[in-house]
């Protein structure tokens, strides 16, 4: 049995909530070998923002995260300086 190691995934304009969105990085975090993710441009808010920042806080490969079109406000923000100054 062959494994699979996924380093690209482009999921712009995928009608994506919430509820995927968490389903989505749960998955993420355990399988970190993903180097780019666009997420853009679906219907994302800051309770996905905010678990998609704690998911990816370990994640030393992820060089890319796109999440443009979404509706991430104030919350989401806060999180991002947050995790900006612990990440960087």
């Amino acid at each position: 049995m062959h494994s699979t190691v996924i380093i690209y995934l482009n999921l712009w304009d995928n009608l994506i909530h919430t509820e995927g969105c968490l389903i989505l990085f749960n998955t993420i975090k355990r399988h970190s070998s993903l180097e780019f993710l666009d997420i853009g441009l679906n219907v994302l808010r800051d309770d996905c923002g905010v678990k998609a920042l704690f998911n990816l806080r370990d994640n030393e490969k992820l060089k890319y995260l796109g999440m443009s079109g979404n509706s991430l406000g104030d919350e989401f923000a806060i999180e991002l300086e947050n995790f900006l100054e612990t990440n960087i």
